[in-house]
């Protein structure tokens, strides 16, 4: 799945970026090698981690530097790749200053006095 989702060949998704092999959508090398960086990952997953996480069988010394030089060259190829991530768009706060001109309701004056009972003295 790890594989599968990091070098899928849809876009990125915010929070989903992808590993891509350098080179233009169009062009037929740079489909192949995306394509067979995908494979080459699943399948040495599929190969050798789950082989050796779910049996118990020893390898030799030259079965583990096989292995180990097939992972090698995938990660050089990976190291070529670029990353292509969406980012999630920000929105610009609103802040919202004090007008200066205003104050607020407790500050204001009347030009006229009010008494207690709403009504007004000359």
């Amino acid at each position: 799945m790890f594989w599968g989702q990091t070098l899928a060949m849809e876009p990125p998704a915010v929070g989903v970026p992808r590993l891509r092999w350098p080179g233009a959508d169009s062009d037929k090398t740079t489909k192949s090698m995306r394509e067979a960086l995908m494979g080459l990952a699943k399948g040495l997953n599929l190969t050798v981690r789950n082989v050796a996480t779910h049996t118990r069988e020893e390898l030799t010394e030259q079965e583990g530097m096989e292995q180990l030089g097939a992972y090698s060259h995938l990660a050089r190829l990976l190291d070529k790749c670029t990353v292509a991530a969406r980012r999630r768009l920000r929105h610009k706060r609103l802040r919202l200053r004090p007008n200066p001109r205003r104050q607020p309701h407790w500050h204001r004056r009347s030009d006229r006095a009010v008494s207690a009972h709403g009504s007004s003295h000359s």
